[in-house]
């Protein structure tokens, strides 16, 4: 496969594919910027926990929109190992981040949520 044609089939070449790129890059700065401490609290017990879990489920399900083809059991497994990195580089980078499992597990519950749904929706 050329250049070109990976391009083409795996990044830009439709408005799903852009937005999956673009998602996937705010997402990525969103899991990966520095933490501050702010006055405002939310409300909700554990939100962040929410977030995880939405954000993954969103991501995964743009991405099986967007790449319809791909292997449903090798985009929940890719996307495991990218929220296991993401936790890796909150204990590492010195952004005031942790490693917590708990948020592992709540991306992994989003990703195979949303692989589960799209599964469905395509059987209907």
């Amino acid at each position: 496969m050329t250049t070109k044609e990976l391009l083409d089939n795996f990044f830009l070449k439709t408005p799903k594919k852009t937005f999956f790129w673009g998602l996937f890059l705010f997402e990525t700065y969103l899991f990966l910027k520095p933490f501050k401490k702010s006055s405002f609290k939310v409300p909700i017990e554990h939100f962040d926990k929410a977030v995880h879990f939405g954000l993954f489920f969103v991501l995964t399900f743009v991405f099986l929109k967007a790449f319809e083809n791909s292997s449903k059991a090798v985009v929940a497994v890719v996307f495991i190992l990218y929220g296991f990195l993401i936790e890796v580089l909150q204990n590492i980078l010195p952004f005031g981040r942790s490693f917590e499992l708990l948020d592992l597990g709540l991306d992994t519950l989003g990703i195979l949520t949303a692989v589960l749904i799209f599964k469905k929706e395509k059987q209907s």
